[in-house]
């Protein structure tokens, strides 16, 4: 199953996500839990950008699910003087 996510950050970010669902599970799948890493790939404006979120960013047993979100902008991490 596929889900079509579209919405805004609050900050002005606006996103689309595509989030794969498998139908079912390996038969093995919790015998071989496999870690969720590149499971979520991170996009702007269609270009590819990371996958390496990191070994806690979405739960073991998640690991089944695959996304794909895309941005419009990426926000700035460092904050812009005010002059």
């Amino acid at each position: 199953m596929n889900l079509i996510l579209q919405g805004d950050t609050g900050s002005g970010v606006s996103y689309r996500a595509i989030m794969y669902i498998p139908a079912q599970l390996p038969k093995d799948f919790w015998q071989k839990i496999a870690s969720g890493l590149n499971n979520v790939r991170l996009m702007v404006k269609r270009v590819f950008i990371t996958d390496d979120m990191g070994d806690e960013f979405m739960p073991r047993w998640l690991s089944f699910l695959k996304v794909t979100v895309d941005a419009d902008d990426l926000p700035s991490v460092t904050p812009v003087p005010p002059w």
